[in-house]
């Protein structure tokens, strides 16, 4: 419960990565349909959480664009975020 409070009041320290963009983000469905294509043939799109791969490929088979949350980044090993980071130009830094 300490922890909670610490928390709560900006007490703590961040760890992990911090985003220096407006979240969430929107992947246009272009950036979809050329992410999906690109992380395939990288061989990180099955490193992609099961249910996030399905929405992309769902989204990029319609072509609609993919709201993306804090949560869903968090989930994404360092090798496949820092992939999409660089291909798309969104800016993060690693704390902690």
């Amino acid at each position: 419960m300490f922890e909670f409070f610490k928390k709560l009041f900006g007490l703590t320290k961040p760890t992990g990565r911090v985003y220096h963009f407006d979240l969430p983000y929107t992947m246009s469905a272009s950036n979809v349909f050329y992410g999906v294509k690109m992380l395939q043939k990288n061989g990180q799109f099955v490193k992609l959480p099961l249910d996030f791969q399905k929405i992309m490929l769902k989204a990029r088979d319609n072509w609609h664009p993919v709201k993306v949350t804090e949560d869903d980044l968090d989930e994404l090993d360092d090798e496949t975020w820092k992939l999409i980071a660089n291909n798309l130009n969104l800016k993060y830094e690693n704390v902690g």
